[in-house]
């Protein structure tokens, strides 16, 4: 009988562990993936990846009050079968969204609408993943905003005598502007997403309606003056965004050439001091000098325009 078993091979897949004792306790799983040999631990809605001598270490017995109570094994056979199935990648497609997957080898029995049905699941359950793992951002996102908003409206209250402080940066100069303020907080929100490359980037929220909400109901429950409900920029307001930007280069450059100008005129470098008047000019005239040109030009002297 004993050699009849041994000649069937079998392999480890999961273990199912209880924690407590006889009257009471808690329970959770160590599942195995066999494609590579890795262990990941299942404890109510956390899941995390486990080194297999934590799991030895757990099930075994003898460790605190936590041994396994049940163990489960896959027949070899069984187990090559599926390997050989999650070969072969599967792309599904649903409402113009793509979801890259490893081909389930229940795909191969299943009817066609049961097939669609459990693809379509698939799509619905990485939405929530995507809201779930958003919603856990949305406190920081509205912290590091709040932050922001409040070092650019204290940085405009601060006199500098060097140069006009709305120079100092884009996000200033748009709360320099008038009549922008949305804007001006739409800015300020896109520049706390830009800096997580995790993040849907706020121009594309308007593609996803539930994370767009979620956002909106955030910030709108900030009190005044963070609070704003408008997330999606009207074509009118990409326009005035865009030239602003654009405005924005233009003044910053006219502002360093001309502050070159006064600071080599006044070390008689007169060679520099016509050069920097020059590019004033081509600024402010034909508009086509883009700002790189300014790091690139080594007759200006760099330490001392941007102290």
């Amino acid at each position: 009988m004993c050699e009849t078993l041994n000649t069937h091979k079998y392999h480890l897949v999961a273990i199912l562990v209880h924690d407590g004792v006889a009257g009471s306790g808690h329970y959770y799983s160590f599942n195995r993936n066999l494609s590579n040999q890795s262990w990941k631990r299942f404890n109510d809605i956390q899941v995390s990846d486990e080194v297999e001598e934590n799991v030895m270490k757990e099930s075994v017995g003898g460790y605190s009050n936590i041994s396994a109570y049940c163990l489960v094994y896959l027949a070899d056979h069984i187990v090559q079968d599926e390997l050989r199935a999650k070969k072969a990648q599967s792309m599904e497609i649903q409402d113009s969204k793509i979801i890259e997957s490893e081909r389930q080898h229940y795909l191969d029995i299943l009817p066609q609408d049961l097939s669609d049905e459990v693809a379509a699941d698939n799509i619905l359950f990485h939405e929530e993943i995507e809201e779930y793992k958003f919603n856990s951002y949305l406190k920081s996102i509205s912290d590091t905003y709040k932050e922001r908003y409040d070092r650019v409206t204290q940085a405009m209250d601060t006199q500098d005598n060097k140069r006009p402080i709305y120079m100092n940066s884009f996000g200033c100069y748009l709360k320099n502007s008038k009549n922008i303020d949305e804007i001006f907080k739409w800015y300020i929100v896109d520049t706390v997403l830009e800096e997580n490359p995790k993040m849907v980037k706020l121009k594309d929220l308007k593609n996803s309606p539930k994370l767009l909400k979620m956002l909106e109901d955030r910030l709108s429950s900030l009190p005044k003056p963070y609070s704003f409900k408008h997330l999606v920029l009207t074509s009118s307001e990409e326009t005035t965004l865009r030239k602003h930007r654009e405005t924005f280069n233009q003044e910053i450059l006219i502002f360093i050439y001309s502050e070159s100008f006064v600071i080599s005129s006044l070390d008689e470098r007169w060679r520099d001091a016509c050069y920097a008047a020059y590019m004033a000019y081509e600024v402010c005239f034909y508009k086509d000098i883009e700002i790189n040109s300014v790091i690139s030009r080594p007759i200006l002297i760099q330490e001392r325009i941007t102290s």
